[in-house]
């Protein structure tokens, strides 16, 4: 199964650039070790303000751990939480 991932970005402060870059590697490095699915591409519009991934992935269920921690829009929701 192939999937799509497409993200927005919009303006961050510097603390929130940085928490956002280290949830990220997090993720990156869960994404490494998992065998169920294999990140083809990701792409990043050249003005930085949106990104898009496509996965293959082995069934229903890995494609749903894969949207769930690729979508940065939720990671950046949380981190508006956790800053108020």
């Amino acid at each position: 199964m192939i999937i799509a991932t497409a993200s927005v970005v919009r303006p961050l402060t510097p603390e929130q650039s940085n928490r956002m870059l280290q949830t990220w590697a997090e993720l990156e490095v869960r994404s490494a070790e998992d065998q169920s699915a294999e990140r083809l591409c990701c792409y990043t519009a050249a003005d930085g303000s949106s990104g898009a991934t496509i996965e293959k992935v082995a069934g229903p269920e890995a494609a749903a751990a894969v949207q769930l921690e690729t979508a940065m829009p939720a990671v950046l929701k949380g981190m508006e939480h956790l800053n108020a």
